[in-house]
């Protein structure tokens, strides 16, 4: 690896880092304090997935159906997710956001479109294609190997 790569991967493991530490400090400061990162991440799940089983949301979240019954379970106590049984098929459950996490959703989306701007700042429309790339190799290859 040459410097400069080197240096890249420096950057990656430290936005990676401040990325964690980032969204922690936004929740404890947040009204949404009583959630902790794994349940939001559950919740931003749900919200691209109306009517998502748990079996569905396991899978998404590289879950056991278990541990996400159990995360489900406290998240319905906050209120922030409701279980709904299935018009066609009563056996089955699905989940949706109440408007309580459907605000969470759009809270935290609203954070991510801030960093989205700060990361484009000063940027052409061909510097801003090239980081587009980027992000896209970085997402392939995190999707393909988790």
């Amino acid at each position: 690896m040459n410097e400069r790569q080197q240096h890249i991967c420096d950057m990656l493991k430290r936005i990676c880092a401040e990325a964690d530490q980032f969204e922690s400090y936004w929740l404890k400061q947040s009204k949404y304090a009583d959630l902790n990162l794994k349940e939001v991440r559950m919740l931003e799940i749900v919200s691209g997935f109306p009517e998502i089983s748990i079996s569905q949301l396991a899978r998404k979240s590289n879950l056991t159906p278990g541990t996400i019954t159990t995360a489900i379970d406290q998240l319905e106590d906050k209120d922030y997710v409701e279980r709904n049984r299935d018009k066609h098929d009563r056996r089955m459950i699905r989940l949706s956001l109440t408007p309580k996490g459907k605000s969470l959703v759009k809270a935290w989306n609203k954070i991510y479109q801030v960093l989205s701007q700060k990361l484009l700042t000063d940027l052409n429309l061909a510097d801003t294609s090239i980081v587009e790339k980027a992000i896209g190799n970085i997402e392939t290859f995190l999707i393909a190997h988790s």
